[in-house]
């Protein structure tokens, strides 16, 4: 695995790559103890991606354009596309340093591309018989020297301290959510998550679907009951040990693989449909980034996890469900089962844990993809407050949101003739609002609650893979959120 070191010198080695945004950061040479000629603007402009190599007596030194538009986001996806892109151009001990004429976060930046080489170097293909050619920069003695000033070293390293642990949990859950469905299923899924309990510093208890029955969580049975591996429900918890600590509550979806059941998707994309456990893992990796960091907060995490099967077992739409907080629930669509097992989780840690902020995250609706493509997750929230700021760290994290309302009047399209409610509308307009409202029956009016649909962004297109592939959506933002509460 690639290790940093901060330094203030050049002579820790020959290969340098220099991070500028444009033609006025070049002014910036001067500064640097390299004896480097001027380069012209037709040589290099600086724009995103751009290069030029410099071969000079004692150094081999490339120019890599950052663009004007400097962000976290943007930064992290130049250094993701270089590393990938460049397996085998520069020596297992390289340095990095960023000229930058402008008043930016330097220390957030240079953390932004190590988190950018970080998943750059990640190989996805753990299932290939054939050997692929392995990164340089995955060699034992592999070492990045970040080059900075001694008045911000300390800042610096605390800042790649923090990147590495939210890069090392973004690449686990990553794992995770493109690992297919014959290899994780419920019991699996568990045991990985005890595991990383173990290994990060949280505590985990698995209920298994006997417990679930005692529990009265028959929303999230009745969703995997088609399937020969039972549903679990996942309870995650952490303390920071502080006594004025926030307690906040997290819920994400686990459906191992969704077949849409007796409702069943197009054959289309339904290979896609291992990801559908996108925001259990988000939470995971949030979990894991959050004890290493030994952040000051106390974290109750619950993750309804199941398999949507097809079988002789399997609801069937017209079905009628209870849940855990007593509301019967009209079956219309079996394809609209993430809302049924997150109406069990959001109740069971309500009723139970009382949080004082609750947000759950899911691949939810495809509804929200009709929406804002794969360019943001649906926010959805009865908080302006708690809004406000999940929007903020959204913009500076580059996991970016956007807010969508939630009217009143969606409720009258989740009335049921024979239950309480149906879980879904039949419409073909506002899905991702119904399906909102439809959770929101879930929190006893709780005031400080959120959702976030994160199906148009959690599995996406990279120029690392030929298909879409887990893009782990949600740990950066959700762990900045909670160290910034």
């Amino acid at each position: 695995m690639l290790k940093y070191e901060t330094v203030t010198d050049f002579s820790v080695c020959s290969d340098w790559i220099i991070g500028v945004s444009g033609q006025t950061d070049l002014k910036l040479l001067k500064n640097l103890p390299l004896d480097i000629p001027d380069i012209s603007e037709k040589d290099f402009s600086g724009e995103t991606g751009s290069q030029f190599l410099l071969n000079l007596k004692d150094y081999r030194i490339l120019f890599l354009g950052l663009g004007e538009n400097l962000h976290f986001s943007s930064v992290q996806k130049t250094f993701r596309q270089f590393t990938f892109q460049n397996k085998e151009k520069f020596n297992e001990k390289t340095g990095l340093v960023f000229l930058l004429h402008e008043a930016v976060s330097l220390p957030r930046l240079l953390e932004a591309a190590w988190q950018g080489i970080q998943t750059g170097i990640s190989n996805i293909g753990h299932w290939k018989t054939s050997t692929s050619i392995s990164h340089i920069w995955e060699k034992e003695d592999a070492c990045l020297y970040v080059y900075t000033g001694a008045s911000m070293q300390a800042e610096i390293k605390a800042s790649l301290h923090q990147g590495t642990i939210i890069g090392q949990a973004r690449n686990k859950i990553c794992h995770l959510i493109n690992t297919p469905g014959n290899f994780l299923n419920p019991a699996s899924f568990g045991s990985v998550i005890e595991e990383m309990g173990k290994e990060a510093g949280f505590n985990v208890q698995i209920y298994d679907s006997q417990d679930l029955q005692k529990k009265g969580l028959h929303a999230l049975l009745a969703v995997g009951q088609g399937s020969k591996t039972p549903p679990i429900l996942a309870c995650l918890s952490y303390d920071g040990g502080k006594t004025d600590q926030k307690h906040i509550g997290l819920v994400g979806k686990g459906v191992t693989f969704d077949t849409g059941g007796v409702s069943i998707k197009s054959s289309t994309n339904m290979h896609f449909m291992k990801s559908d456990m996108s925001g259990a893992a988000a939470v995971l990796g949030t979990f894991q980034a959050v004890a290493t960091l030994q952040l000051p907060v106390k974290l109750t995490g619950f993750l309804p996890i199941a398999e949507n099967a097809i079988g002789s077992y399997a609801i069937r739409p017209g079905d009628i469900l209870s849940s855990y907080n007593g509301k019967s629930i009209e079956v219309i669509d079996t394809d609209a089962e993430g809302r049924l097992i997150l109406a069990d989780a959001l109740s069971y840690l309500i009723r139970n844990y009382n949080p004082d902020v609750i947000l759950d995250i899911a691949t939810l609706t495809g509804s929200i993809v009709g929406a804002l493509g794969n360019h943001a997750a649906g926010l959805f929230s009865n908080n302006d407050d708690l809004a406000h700021h999940l929007m903020a760290i959204g913009k500076s994290s580059g996991d970016q949101l956007w807010r969508m309302p939630l009217f009143e009047a969606i409720k009258d399209d989740l009335k049921s003739d024979v239950a309480d409610l149906r879980n879904f509308s039949g419409l073909p307009t506002a899905g991702s609002i119904s399906a909102a409202k439809f959770l929101e029956e879930f929190i006893d009016q709780h005031p400080a609650w959120a959702h976030l649909d994160i199906a148009g962004v959690a599995f996406d297109k990279t120029e690392m893979t030929q298909l879409k592939s887990a893009t782990g959506f949600g740990v950066r933002l959700l762990t900045e959120w909670i160290a910034n509460l």
